[in-house]
């Protein structure tokens, strides 16, 4: 009931600020909730046979910000290109840490999915940090979802 209720004003919200003017849910949009309950909107817009961008939307009731998956399909394979949560100030809320909210969570279940529909046969991509800290969130981020991580630093998981 709760969830019905928060998806209800979320989506009044957005429908208000008229960042959302489809009536219903489409292929191209999806409210979900991360692992915290929190409501989120996730755009997959249709792309080219080799691309694949995902797109989470969330909101302070404030002001909107996003986290972004981003990946190209080669072969057989899915190539992890970026998951975005941290990238810009623009992508989370003043004084608030974006990590640990499951916004990279939910977007990486989505990109595995898709991995799945569209056929591949395994995940790859090479892990990128610029300090300790997100070093190690990272590694626990993808040793979460069963990824192998050389010491090269190049991700690899079979599905």
């Amino acid at each position: 009931m709760k969830r019905k209720k928060m998806k209800a004003r979320f989506s009044n919200y957005l429908k208000k600020k008229r960042l959302l003017v489809h009536k219903g849910e489409s292929d191209f949009y999806h409210f979900d909730y991360t692992k915290y309950g929190e409501p989120v909107l996730m755009a997959i817009p249709d792309s080219d046979e080799n691309g694949l961008t995902i797109q989470l939307i969330y909101t302070d009731l404030l002001k909107f910000y996003r986290a972004t998956f981003l990946g190209n399909f080669i072969a057989d394979q899915l190539v992890i290109g970026d998951v975005r949560v941290l990238n810009e100030p623009s992508y989370a809320p003043k004084f608030k840490k974006p990590y640990g909210k499951g916004y990279g969570t939910l977007l990486m279940d989505y990109a595995l999915e898709e991995a799945k529909k569209r056929g591949a046969a395994s995940v790859t991509g090479e892990r990128v940090s610029f300090d300790e800290k997100q070093k190690n969130r990272q590694i626990q981020y993808y040793a979460r979802f069963g990824f192998n991580i050389d010491s090269e630093n190049m991700l690899f998981k079979k599905l």
